[in-house]
């Protein structure tokens, strides 16, 4: 706060002053604000119904291995998808604002592949090594090898849903730059009674496993939704279009998924402790090597602008 404070100050003599009148531009960013809070939540509140219906089952560990699969979950999440859609959203609202909706199409597909490039093997990644990655962060103390199998099971459903949460979230910011705000808040009432039904029902049968299943399909739910609301993209574009690069990345992530697989098969690192961290920091960079020169291979286009300036700086130097 202090940094912008100071850059005010000195190029235009801004003095702090608060002030708790309204104005009309204050009432539609409030307005705005409600309607829209809940439908760019609705992820979170979900998995908070979860942990809270998790209280009811039987199983004394199943809070747990919902809570920690939840935190793995939103790391990519919160780190890489979330960035991405803030990143872009200014952009979004300035072409949509000024009519351009050529360049809007360009900056939506570009926000899309982004999002799905970095969540489809982060949640492939995840589900692979996540006997691993529970192992190595949390079974110390009395959480034990039958709570790592336990949390990675969990974890390995969880997984379905990164993508989907981390397009609704760009979708919602797509919505938002359009200043629509009742097709996410639909979508996160939709989602919501989806989730809170089939926890309900599932949980019966499945116990901690029907809640993570219900997470799982109200964010298909969610996701569906909204990108059949487009308004200017319909489900089948976003499919087929190659500006959203949908089959490069899954391409890409299907080799990605053959090579940590193969590499799991073999067992090479054992199962003591810090052989498994050195197993993990050697298989984690070879999945992104691996995905990374797929990617290439195949034609991404943010990665085929780097190796082009790469080849361009090295022309240059010759």
């Amino acid at each position: 706060m202090l940094w912008p404070w100071l850059q005010l100050k000195w190029s235009s003599d801004w003095e702090w002053r608060i002030n708790f009148s309204s104005s009309p531009g204050m009432e539609k960013i409030r307005s705005l604000f409600v309607v829209g809070v809940f439908g760019a939540a609705v992820g979170q509140v979900n998995i908070m119904v979860s942990r809270f219906l998790a209280y009811s089952l039987e199983h004394e560990g199943a809070l747990s291995y919902l809570f920690l699969s939840a935190r793995l979950i939103e790391l990519p999440l919160g780190v890489f998808a979330l960035s991405i859609s803030t990143v872009f959203f200014p952009e979004l609202s300035r072409t949509f604002s000024s009519g351009q909706t050529i360049e809007y199409k360009r900056y939506f597909a570009r926000g899309f592949r982004l999002t799905l490039a970095i969540t489809l093997p982060a949640a492939i990644g995840l589900a692979l090594l996540a006997n691993l990655l529970l192992s190595v962060l949390f079974q110390w103390g009395e959480f034990g090898q039958e709570d790592v199998v336990l949390a990675s099971d969990v974890l390995l459903i969880s997984c379905f849903a990164l993508p989907f949460y981390a397009l609704a979230a760009f979708f919602v910011k797509a919505f938002h730059s359009q200043k629509e705000m009742r097709v996410p808040l639909n979508a996160a009432i939709f989602s919501f009674a989806v989730n809170l039904l089939l926890s309900l029902i599932l949980m019966q049968y499945f116990g901690m496993y029907g809640l993570a299943w219900a997470n799982v399909i109200s964010a298909m739910v969610q996701t569906v939704y909204l990108a059949v609301k487009l308004g200017f993209f319909s489900l089948k574009s976003l499919i087929i279009n190659s500006d959203f690069s949908i089959r490069n990345i899954v391409i890409s992530s299907l080799v990605m998924f053959l090579a940590l697989w193969f590499v799991n098969q073999i067992g090479y690192f054992g199962s003591g402790k810090w052989t498994t961290v050195f197993g993990l920091m050697l298989t984690i960079p070879l999945g992104v090597l691996v995905y990374g020169v797929t990617l290439v291979g195949l034609g991404f286009p943010e990665l085929q602008k780097i190796r082009e300036k790469i080849f361009l700086r090295s022309f240059i130097k010759k």
